[in-house]
């Protein structure tokens, strides 16, 4: 079967310190085609941290923002640019 999946998001960052930026998003996925169509929406605040030039670690929390979403996360990421 054929389905389509949308994706967006919107985030908006600050600059606290030379290596830390606090930002703020909201993204969704959202389903058209399916027998049971889900509507993924969520917000969400971290800290990314700078440990060099080419290596950042995040810290985030968030919050789903519709039913098929979890009501509340926390996660830990990063990446490294090389």
């Amino acid at each position: 079967d054929w389905f389509v999946v949308w994706s967006q998001s919107v985030a908006l960052g600050t600059e606290l310190t030379e290596r830390a930026t606090l930002y703020n998003e909201v993204f969704g996925l959202f389903s058209h085609g399916l027998e049971d169509n889900f509507s993924l929406a969520v917000y969400n605040f971290g800290i990314d941290y700078y440990l060099t030039d080419d290596f950042v670690i995040d810290f985030r929390a968030g919050k789903g923002l519709t039913p098929d979403t979890d009501d509340f996360f926390t996660g830990v990421g990063g990446g490294y640019r090389f």
